[in-house]
Formats: C-alpha cells, sequence, structure tokens
C-alpha cells in the first residue's frame, strides 16, 4: 500500500503562522469604528454604486443618476425646495410675471450676496452661457417651452442656427436681471429650475471666450478651485484611478455652525460591509432583508414617487383589466415585505401638487377592492384559468419587486386568472425588459418625479408621435389603442401646464380618472420610501423626494475648535 507522505512539522508551522497572519490582516482591515472628535477631522464617506461620468452639468445626461447627487452639492439655481418641499427662490432675490395666473415671461433679480467658489459674483450672464450650452446636450428637451428653441433645435449646425441662437427667449437685461420668455403658460416650468441641473449656471468670467473646447477640457479637470461651485461644498479633486469624488467646504456660501467640512464619494457595491466595518458613514439599505435587519439605526425618507402596475390594453379586455384592480388587496401585498408599506390609490403620491386628500368624494370613482365581483367580471370575459406574464425586475433594490410579483400572482389566482411571473437579472435581459413589457399582459414600473408637478407622471401615458412605439408605459393605451378616450386623457394632461394652478388638481384628477377608473391602464400599489443608515453625529443627512442624498442642510454634533 502506497501511503501519502507525510507533512512535514514545519510546514504545518508555517500555515499556522500564515493563518495567524491572515487573521490580524483581517483585523487590522476591521478596525472598531470610532467618531470623529471634532468637526475640523470629520470626513464623511460614502460609498455609491457609480460614480459621476461628467462634472459639465449643463452638458450632463439623466442616465447617470451619480451626477445630480455631485450637482446638488455644488451647485444652485434660481428656485430651491424648502426642507418642508415647499418651491422658493434661490439665487434669485426676486421674480416678476407678466400675469401671476399664466406667465409665459419670468424677469429674475439675483441677489448680490450670492458668489462662486473664488469670491466672484454670480450674474445674469453666467446663466445665458450655461443655458446656451445646454441646449446642444442631451437635455435640451426640458428648455422646448422657451421662445424660439424648438426653432434652434431642428437646424443642422451652421450659420443660421447661430443666428436662431440669438432669437431664443433668454437674456441678461443687465449684470443682475435675468428674463426667460416661454412660447406659451407652463406651471411646471418652475419646478425645472429648480431640478434639473442643465439648467444651473457657468462661470462666465472663468469661460468667456473659450472654445467649446476649452470648455469641457476645463470642467474635465479639477484642483486649484476648479471648476467652481455655487453649493455649500465644491470639488476639491475627481480621482480618476479610484474614481473617488472629494468635496470640501465652499468658502464663499453662507457659513453653517457644525457644517461637514469635507465629503468623500467611491464607488463600492460593498457599501453594507463597509458600514458594519465603521469605514463608510452613510448606507442604503436596498433589499428588503436589510431593511428589517437593522431597525435601530435604520432611517427612512418618503419619496415623491409611485411603484405602479402596467395592465397592456392591447391584450386585456376592458373587463379583465378592472378585474385585475378589483382584485388587489395593496395592503396584504406589502405585509411584511417593508417595515411600512404606503398602499397606493392615486397615481400622484401623497404630498405631490395636485392630487386630492384622501377624504375627496371623486376617489369613490376608482374601483373597490371586490374579489367577488372581480371573479364574476373574469368569467363573464372568458378568461377563467387564462394564464398573464408579469414582467418585474428580479435583481435586489430597494423596490421589493420579486415579493410584489408572487403577491399579485397569488391574489390574482383567487379570482381565476393564473400568472406566469418573467424577472429579469443579467444586464443582457434589462435591454431587453422594455420590449417584454409591450409583449406581456403585465407589468411593474416605479414613476419618480424630477420636478413636482402632474405632469412627471401622466408624461409615459402620452403618446411619443412614434407609432411604432409607446413613450413609456408600455400599455399600448398611448399608442391611441383607447381612441376617444385616450384623446380625452391627452387634453386633460396637457390642461395641467396649461391652467392656473388652482386649477391644476381638478385636470390631474380627470386624467387620473381615465388612467385607474374608466379604462383601467395602470393599478398604483404603492408609494416608495428610501432606507438608509447614517452616524449619529451627522445632522440633516438625508434623501430628498426625488431620491438623492441631500447635503444642502449637512452639519454634524461635534464641537467646533475654538
Amino acid at each position: 500500500m502506497i501511503r501519502p507522505p507525510r507533512t512535514p512539522w514545519f510546514t504545518l508551522g508555517l500555515c499556522g503562522l500564515l493563518a495567524l497572519g491572515v487573521a490580524a490582516a483581517r483585523h487590522i482591515a476591521r478596525p472598531r469604528y470610532a467618531p470623529p472628535t471634532r468637526v475640523e477631522d470629520a470626513v464623511l464617506r460614502i460609498a455609491i454604486n457609480l460614480t459621476p461620468n461628467t462634472l459639465d452639468w449643463n452638458l450632463s445626461s439623466d442616465f447617470s443618476p451619480p451626477n445630480y447627487t455631485v450637482a446638488r452639492a455644488t451647485m444652485r439655481g434660481l428656485y430651491t425646495w424648502t426642507a418642508t418641499q415647499d418651491l422658493v427662490l434661490d439665487v434669485a432675490g426676486a421674480c416678476a410675471v407678466d400675469d401671476p395666473s399664466h406667465p409665459v415671461e419670468y424677469t429674475f433679480r439675483l441677489r448680490d450676496d450670492v458668489f462662486w467658489s473664488d469670491g466672484a459674483p454670480l450674474c445674469a450672464a453666467d446663466f445665458v452661457l450655461g443655458w446656451r450650452r445646454a441646449l446642444d446636450g442631451k437635455e435640451s428637451k426640458y428648455f422646448s417651452d422657451i421662445v424660439g428653441v424648438r426653432d434652434y433645435l431642428a437646424l443642422p449646425p451652421g450659420p443660421g442656427r447661430a443666428a436662431a441662437l440669438a432669437r431664443v427667449g433668454f437674456r441678461a437685461l443687465d449684470a443682475r436681471t435675468f428674463q426667460v420668455r416661454l412660447a406659451a403658460p407652463r406651471s411646471y416650468f418652475p419646478g425645472y429650475l429648480a431640478g434639473v441641473y442643465a439648467f444651473y449656471p457657468a462661470p462666465s468670467h472663468r469661460l468667456r471666450g473659450l472654445s467649446e473646447d476649452q470648455i469641457r477640457a476645463y470642467y474635465r479637470r479639477t484642483g486649484g478651485g476648479d471648476p467652481l461651485a455655487l453649493g455649500p461644498y465644491r470639488i476639491r479633486e475627481w480621482n480618476r484611478l479610484d474614481e473617488s469624488i472629494d468635496l470640501v467646504a465652499n468658502p464663499h456660501y453662507p457659513a453653517l455652525p457644525g457644517r461637514v467640512p469635507r465629503v468623500v464619494l467611491f464607488p463600492s457595491d460593498l457599501a453594507t460591509m463597509l458600514y458594519d466595518q465603521g469605514r463608510v458613514d452613510f448606507n442604503f439599505l436596498d433589499d428588503g432583508p436589510s431593511t428589517f435587519r437593522h431597525p435601530a439605526d435604520r432611517r427612512q425618507a418618503a419619496l415623491w414617487s409611485t411603484f405602479w402596475m402596467g395592465l397592456s390594453t392591447r391584450l386585456l379586455p376592458l373587463d379583465v383589466r378592472r378585474a385585475i384592480a378589483m382584485a388587489l388587496d395593496r395592503r396584504a401585498l406589502g405585509e411584511h415585505v417593508l417595515p411600512r408599506f404606503r398602499a397606493a390609490s392615486q397615481l400622484l403620491p401623497e404630498g405631490f401638487p395636485g392630487r386630492l386628500g384622501d377624504g375627496d368624494p371623486r376617489l369613490r370613482a376608482l374601483p373597490p377592492f371586490d374579489r367577488a365581483e372581480a371573479r364574476r367580471l373574469v368569467e363573464r370575459a372568458g378568461w377563467t384559468g387564462r394564464e398573464l406574464t408579469l414582467v418585474y425586475h428580479e435583481n435586489g433594490t430597494f423596490l421589493p419587486e420579486a415579493a410584489l410579483a408572487e403577491g399579485v400572482r397569488v391574489q390574482l389566482a383567487e379570482v381565476g386568472l393564473r400568472v406566469r411571473l418573467l424577472g429579469t437579472r443579467t444586464m443582457t435581459e434589462e435591454m431587453l425588459t422594455q420590449d417584454r413589457r409591450a409583449r406581456h399582459e403585465l407589468h411593474f414600473r416605479r414613476t419618480g418625479a424630477d420636478f413636482p408637478h402632474p405632469q412627471e407622471f401622466l408624461l409615459p401615458f402620452t403618446y411619443s408621435g412614434d407609432p411604432a412605439q409607446d413613450n413609456g408605459s408600455y400599455t399600448g393605451f398611448e399608442a391611441g389603442g383607447a381612441g376617444p378616450a385616450y384623446r380625452r386623457f391627452e387634453r386633460e394632461a396637457q390642461a395641467t401646464a396649461e391652467v392656473a394652478p388652482a386649477a391644476m388638481a381638478d385636470r390631474a384628477w380627470e386624467a387620473q380618472r381615465i388612467l385607474l377608473a374608466e379604462e383601467v391602464v395602470v393599478v398604483p400599489l404603492f408609494y416608495p420610501d428610501r432606507y438608509f443608515r447614517t452616524r449619529p453625529w451627522l445632522r440633516e443627512l438625508t434623501i430628498d423626494p426625488f431620491n438623492f442624498i441631500d447635503f444642502t442642510r449637512l452639519t454634524c454634533s461635534l464641537p467646533v475648535k475654538p
């Protein structure tokens, strides 16, 4: 018999030493968390999934959410939101309009106490430069309500386009007065100016006379105080090697006692582990189990957002769509899924402009929860035992889609409808999701607000102008399948932007009534919250209703060096 060779004692000893070394290294790599003792020593470290793809905010894209995080920390606009989410003027000290109820012309007088991070005063020319550049960027759609913009965007590059730019309806009347003229009243326009970073100004005193290539190069480099900032923070460094963003306090921003002087953002998908090890100070709780695992230091912020299920108007008859809406018990769907589940009845989320109060009698028009009637409708339509496909995202996010999909499957089975769940996991599958939504009976979606106006939640259901595709809801409704009902919906949805603010809620409700009750195109399920953890010494670090980290009021409860 051949015996295996014996392991020498010195080899075992060496392995033991290596094991001790690995254990020691792990112990060193996971130090006990110790909070800073002074504001001057505080560094707020945040791990994020992605870093910004540009610091050139006028030419950025809404397909890179991390851009918003840094833009809102370093820049300011003509309007902003208060802590209670009221829309107020920011860098503009006053705004005069031509008609208080239906304004098309806004004349902003800039404040005289707003300075760039190098000490230069903000001026009207900064908005002219920034907005002109944004017209050639990826967010030019937000400018299309301004006089002359549509004509400008329709022209190819050349002398004619340069002449059209001079006719676009925004200009500097003097050093501190900036005027904007719209082609027609649009009540959502001030919300654009607060929330869309394409509308931020650019430092004309630093960029005037430079070519577009030189301006882009300016935004690509960091150091020496550039690029300049208006917000509470400025960019100290963008390290391209580890993709970290280092933010420090803007010395020319109004000081808050105890402001955290430094913020470091870096990419990592191990944020929870890093938080537990004391290596980061903020942690999104982005899956269901983690939200229940950390009740002691768990915090939450309500989003202006609605998670809903779209119903195909091409594949499902109206009786079946109505039966689906009546069969779903939203509160039961959310039981044990999230710490707080705010069941949805309307498409517009709680606290949102234009939403009806919960006691409004008009809400009685919505399909009630009635499984007996739902079962009768399914039988009358001859759909008992038919199989539907529900498309959802299977990968872990702060939205528990897999659990909700299973709940929908169980509840619809009680009225005679079988549901096949089609989850997406890989990047390739994610790219096919839009096509799958359009081809199957049911799909999940979340609509989140970029600006506080009903248009944000109604636009996905409007016709894009391309008969080959939907504009965003994938229900088929916007492709004209509902005929006269769609035309009435489009008229009401558009009216929310055109009527005086006092009448906006009535028109928004009528548009919702068509979607939710008359045609049953969509079933709102719940209004999401965002869950996170943060250190006790940090104050006012939260998530805003638009789902971005809010640094604007951030301070800490540490002593300040005398």
